[in-house]
């Protein structure tokens, strides 16, 4: 008997336990020509693609500058190098702002904004708007908002103003240089 005689009595049992490990095999045996037959069918498919051409590089891209630079670097190119942020040779460093003028504010008018302190600035243009604390509560406010009657009007890098009945108010922001060197970058 040869073996595709005995092949389709082997799958014809009819006890239970036999039958079903009979049916396992036969999924298996299935499972494994059909993978046989999608690894012939790729490396036939992969044998027939022919390869892509190659493509050389411009001959642009190829060119090298010369980057040696003919000269002494001075002191003073140095020290214009070091001051200048890196990747951008326009810039220059930032120069400190003069402090804003101190307003005596016993001699000024009292007004609700005595007990607001100005804390931040956040935003630009239409979107600005200031950390303010209240009577001991932070509490954020956008530029046409209000706090104590006082409407915030604009915000500038330190500073915020406040208008209210015609009158208008400045708010510095005090910078505190002592605290943040004192807590060690953190």
């Amino acid at each position: 008997m040869s073996i595709v005689d005995q092949l389709p009595s082997r799958y014809r049992q009819t006890e239970d336990p036999l039958r079903s490990e009979r049916y396992l095999e036969l999924a298996a045996v299935v499972v494994t020509l059909l993978f046989l037959l999608l690894v012939v069918f790729s490396g036939l498919r992969l044998s027939m693609l022919a390869e892509p051409e190659a493509r050389l590089p411009a001959p642009e891209s190829l060119v090298v500058a010369d980057a040696m630079m003919t000269g002494v670097v001075t002191g003073d190119m140095r020290n214009e190098i070091n001051a200048r942020p890196v990747f951008f040779p326009s810039r220059r460093p930032l120069s400190a702002a003069p402090p804003p003028p101190v307003v005596d504010k016993a001699t000024a008018n009292k007004s609700e904004l005595d007990k607001v302190k100005l804390l931040g600035v956040f935003g630009g243009g239409e979107t600005a708007g200031v950390i303010l604390l209240v009577e001991g509560e932070k509490q954020r406010l956008s530029v046409g908002e209000a706090v104590k009657g006082w409407k915030l009007k604009t915000v500038d890098l330190n500073q915020a103003q406040f208008a209210s009945g015609g009158k208008l108010e400045t708010l510095v922001l005090q910078y505190s240089g002592a605290k943040a060197a004192g807590n060690g970058g953190k």
